[in-house]
């Protein structure tokens, strides 16, 4: 093999392994962004102490998550991505644990425990990273 052929095959690795990593973190941030919007919308809906934190509650999860990125510019972007794209939920594996919060009529089950799941995450995993 040729130097400059080799030299081609190592940047063709990259780019193709760059390229990967790179859709990889925007489905997974898609992932993450519809799971905050349904995190969200649900506790609107039937958390019990919903009404303590009001018209301020994007504001009161930023100063309660405290961390990088966290924050309310982020929650209101993620506003009601799930109800626009419930589809999304199917994607979702049932290894991440949603909340309980009753019976709702914005999700159906189907959206959460979806058999073919396509794709498998473990948020903590992914955060640590």
């Amino acid at each position: 093999m040729e130097f400059e052929l080799l030299a081609d095959s190592i940047k063709q690795i990259n780019d193709k392994a760059s390229s990967a990593a790179k859709s990889a973190v925007n489905q997974l941030m898609t992932l993450r962004n519809w799971a905050i919007d349904y995190y969200i919308v649900e506790y609107e809906q039937d958390g019990s102490d919903r009404a303590e934190y009001g018209s301020h509650l994007l504001k009161n999860f930023e100063k309660q998550i405290d961390q990088k990125g966290m924050n309310y510019t982020l929650f209101k972007a993620c506003g009601k991505f799930y109800k626009v794209y419930p589809q999304i939920g199917s994607t979702v594996s049932r290894e991440i644990k949603l909340p309980d919060f009753g019976k709702s009529s914005t999700v159906s089950n189907e959206f959460v425990t979806d058999p073919d799941v396509l794709v498998k995450i473990e948020l903590q995993d992914y955060e640590a990273r």
